[in-house]
């Protein structure tokens, strides 16, 4: 044989993301290593529409490592004692802020130095930072978990991974939501037949809204530069 060398494609296989899917969460659930798959050529289209793996859109397909012929992993025992074996979960860091108002055009004070404490995930008790930020690393088989507040007596429920792209629809629409400019962060929930971009009366006219409040192009339409000041008010 001459000198040449022959690398084995691997086999892959769609995989659709449901709602609170995320890059890493996937990548410990599937065993694969998230930046090979996130940088495989069979994912180019999926990195141009997304740019966060991290921030994934219910329905969006991402190509995985086949798992019909994989091989198991396996691990020899030994009788006549106990064998035990530790799990090591891929690790996320997940950030809120945290302000005293956060509506409309009010940006707020941030809550700093406010005392939190966890439930629903092994977080020690902490203090926000000076920008009120509650910053944590957790497993990525953590689904959610509640921030308590305890000097304000209030509770916040964190859903991990459940956060869409700003420039889509629901990710826009959870985002009014946490500024106060809807009740509820479910765009489904206003319903109507939406005109040819999907929207319907009710959504353009609080796009509208959130535009007058913030000095925009009142276009009343998902554009650039509202996408760019949902992010900017959100943080992300």
């Amino acid at each position: 044989m001459g000198g040449e060398s022959h690398q084995r494609e691997v086999d892959v296989q769609p995989y659709i993301i449901c709602q609170g899917d995320y890059l890493l969460k996937l990548a410990y659930k599937f065993d694969f290593d998230p930046d090979g798959v996130w940088n495989d050529p069979s994912n180019a289209d999926l990195r141009q529409l997304r740019p966060d793996p991290n921030m994934l859109l219910a329905t969006d397909q991402l190509n995985i490592p086949d798992q019909v012929d994989k091989v198991p992993v396996t691990y020899e025992l030994s009788t006549g004692q106990t064998n035990s074996f530790v799990a090591q979960s891929q690790l996320v860091t997940v950030s809120v802020r945290f302000t005293s108002c956060l509506c409309f055009t009010c940006d707020g004070q941030p809550l700093q130095g406010e005392a939190y404490e966890v439930e629903g995930a092994d977080i020690d008790r902490g203090t926000l930072d000076g920008d009120g930020n509650f910053v944590a690393t957790i497993p990525t088989t953590v689904q959610q978990f509640v921030v308590k507040l305890t000097g304000r007596k209030e509770n916040y429920v964190v859903k991990v991974g459940h956060l869409d792209p700003p420039a889509t629809l629901s990710g826009a629409w959870q985002r009014l939501a946490m500024l106060g400019f809807v009740d509820s962060p479910t765009v489904e929930e206003q319903g109507g037949d939406g005109d040819d971009n999907g929207l319907t009366l009710d959504v353009r006219y609080t796009l509208w809204d959130f535009q007058r409040a913030h000095s925009l192009p009142m276009t009343a339409d998902l554009d650039e530069a509202t996408v760019n000041k949902l992010v900017e008010r959100v943080g992300r």
